[in-house]
């Protein structure tokens, strides 16, 4: 989990952690032993619609393959100094680029 908070902002990390708290044990290893099984790429290449990717550049940091280079076509958007929880590190800089992609 720690990886998954660096550098959040603290109130960030705590939301995060008090939502995992409340999660029920049963539901959050279904959910990561899913994630073993799931292909995102399988998934994404079904819909020939535009996707947009928003991401915080700390994950390709980690060494992680950005699902961008894994499926062709998705457009990309890279929201710098927030953690992996972009949507609540910067909800304004989050907002404006979703906005800016529904709107072109």
């Amino acid at each position: 989990m720690e990886t998954c908070l660096r550098g959040a902002k603290p109130q960030v990390a705590a939301q995060v952690l008090a939502d995992l708290e409340a999660t029920p044990r049963t539901s959050f290893a279904g959910a990561v032993l899913g994630l073993l099984d799931f292909d995102p790429a399988a998934a994404l290449a079904i819909d020939s619609g535009r996707k947009l990717r928003i991401y915080s550049p700390f994950l390709e940091e980690l060494g992680l393959v950005p699902i961008h280079e894994r499926v062709r076509g998705i457009e990309s958007r890279g929201i710098p100094d927030c953690s992996h929880w972009v949507h609540l590190d910067c909800p304004d800089a989050f907002n404006e680029t979703l906005l800016e992609f529904l709107e072109s």
